[in-house]
């Protein structure tokens, strides 16, 4: 049998969630049910001579990991500290939890509670995923909580939390983020929509992002809830820019991003793929969820980041002055 040691490794990466939170019960027992296959198969093979002790070391690892990786909607929050207002991080397509992690960290930084989800957003249409995957691991993430829920999206998650707010599937809203939504859909998906080989890599959720007024982006309708939009005007695909205005991000144009009823607005030098790592997308996505707007002439880091901790200086002061 395997190394004791080895066992509580992926015993506690099964139980716990990388921020030392603890994961859902039901995925749990789910995860620990395809892990005793993982052993048994490892061990069977190393008995018989097939797996040298050191080969299922990594045969374990690897399954272990798979099974990790595709439990449908995987999503717990990564916990701060005090009553935080909660935050729910929605990927875009082909992307998962993983590249929201930087605004995450960002966010708990500042005091937020995140729900970073992962959902299976090439498999299932917009309906499925936010009914049957999303909005069930927001539930888990804040279960009892009344507090409104923030939202912070990137690409495909901003239609995402339009279709839970069009089936009122969170029970309140608070303030919401989107970071290149095509609100309005992408020319890219009425050029190459029809294309086999489209739909295989991108899944039915992509060919519902079409421009036409039939579209799913359009028939959603105006935000019902207080958002801010960035989205970049830089591309790091010239050919797929071809297919699309002028200003866009290589995936999007900064027209489609826009969306009726926003309460503001920003461009900034981004790519469609890079824009929820750059800093100064955080730094206004944070800006946005504290005060409800973003700052047009945006400094550089190490600016928006002095400016920060000077905003909150005076309260300081004038809490020991109260003293």
């Amino acid at each position: 049998m395997m190394e004791r040691p080895l066992l509580q490794r992926i015993h506690g990466r099964i139980g716990r969630t990388s921020s030392g939170s603890t994961a859902p019960p039901g995925r749990q027992a789910a995860l620990r049910e395809g892990e005793a296959g993982v052993f048994a198969f490892a061990d069977a093979l190393r008995r018989r001579g097939g797996m040298t002790w050191r080969t299922s070391k990594t045969f374990v690892s690897i399954g272990v990991a798979m099974l990790l990786a595709a439990s449908p909607a995987a999503a717990w929050p990564l916990r701060s500290q005090g009553g935080a207002a909660p935050v729910v991080l929605l990927h875009g397509l082909l992307r998962s939890s993983s590249s929201m992690l930087r605004i995450q960290k960002a966010l708990v930084s500042e005091g937020y509670e995140v729900c970073n989800v992962s959902y299976p957003a090439r498999h299932h249409s917009i309906e499925v995923l936010a009914a049957d995957y999303v909005a069930p691991a927001i539930a888990r993430c804040f279960a009892g909580s009344t507090a409104p829920i923030h939202f912070v999206t990137h690409s495909l998650g901003g239609i995402v939390v339009r279709q839970l707010a069009k089936t009122r599937a969170v029970a309140g809203f608070g303030r919401v983020v989107m970071l290149a939504p095509p609100n309005h859909g992408s020319e890219l998906v009425d050029e190459f929509g029809s294309w086999w080989i489209f739909r295989r890599i991108y899944g039915p959720a992509a060919n519902e992002l079409g421009t036409g007024p039939d579209s799913l982006p359009n028939a959603l309708g105006p935000a019902p809830f207080e958002v801010g939009v960035i989205t970049g005007d830089r591309t790091i695909n010239l050919l797929l820019s071809a297919f699309l205005p002028r200003e866009n991000d290589g995936k999007v144009s900064v027209a489609s991003a826009r969306l009726d009823g926003m309460k503001d607005f920003l461009v900034i030098p981004a790519s469609h793929t890079f824009i929820m790592g750059k800093q100064l997308a955080i730094d206004e996505t944070i800006r946005f969820l504290e005060h409800g707007v973003f700052r047009h002439d945006p400094p550089r880091r190490e600016e928006s980041q002095r400016a920060r901790k000077a905003e909150a200086r005076p309260e300081s002061a004038a809490d020991g002055q109260r003293g």
